[in-house]
């Protein structure tokens, strides 16, 4: 039975301990757990796996690798009148015509730039948290279907 190779950046640095596998970049760092046991090999920057049947691993070491080297940002915009987006010290501020405004915490691993009162950008390294966080503000208020009102996510890229 054949094994998989993936290739990692030399920027990135595998640290292959009892539990977990850690990887280290310029960004920071990430540890996968669940996966050790499909890990045949690692050897100068190369995982062996043990065979196709672990495919999954590789999508996973993707999201992981890119992260670490490049980020992943996220845009998400408000629509409407009077509905506006702030950040104040760690807590997100959603001003969206309810009665209060609505206040999420902010997860550690997450930077949140606001370029205008109606978009911000959510930016990390960790693609499976980050999507939860984004996920989370959105069905705060969900689009309007008659009016369009609503928040609204615009992009996804690295």
């Amino acid at each position: 039975m054949k094994s998989l190779v993936y290739k990692i950046p030399t920027e990135i640095k595998i640290i292959n301990n009892s539990q977990d596998l850690i990887l280290e970049g310029p960004l920071g760092c990430c540890s996968i757990k669940e996966h050790k046991k499909s890990i045949q090999n690692i050897y100068k920057n190369k995982i062996y796996l043990k065979s196709k049947k672990h495919f999954g691993l590789i999508k996973i070491l993707d999201k992981r690798v890119g992260g670490l080297l490049r980020g992943f940002k996220f845009e998400v915009s408000v629509s409407g009148l009077g509905n506006k987006i702030g950040v104040q010290d760690n807590i997100l501020i959603l001003n969206l015509g309810f009665s209060h405004p609505i206040h999420i915490l902010i997860p550690q691993d997450i930077n949140i730039f606001v370029e205008n009162d109606k978009c911000i950008i959510i930016y990390g390294i960790h693609y499976e948290q980050l999507t939860r966080f984004v996920d989370i503000i959105i069905k705060t208020r969900k689009i309007n279907r008659f009016t369009g009102h609503g928040l609204r996510f615009k992009k996804n890229f690295f």
